[in-house]
């Protein structure tokens, strides 16, 4: 079964269960390492890799994936305190 990685007000790409778990990084007491914003964080650095860097792309290609990007970049970044979960 897939563990996609969800958040309060934004709809997330879906991710791989190891990309999940990573972001996650669940310590001992079960809470994520570093907190939600390192969740975000590591979701985003997930994101812009598949995204930009994950094939050769046209320019159109790579400006359209490039405006996705920014666009949840800005969406996750305008939530003070996102809060991160899986499902």
């Amino acid at each position: 079964m897939s563990m996609n990685l969800h958040c309060d007000g934004v709809e997330l790409f879906q991710t791989p269960t190891y990309i999940t778990n990573m972001c996650m990084s669940v310590k001992e007491n079960g809470k994520p390492a570093g907190g939600m914003k390192a969740v975000r964080y590591r979701y985003l650095l997930w994101l812009e890799d598949r995204l930009l860097a994950s094939q050769p792309l046209t320019w159109e290609e790579r400006k359209a994936n490039d405006d996705i990007f920014v666009e949840q970049r800005d969406a996750l970044m305008a939530i003070k305190k996102p809060k991160f979960w899986i499902m």
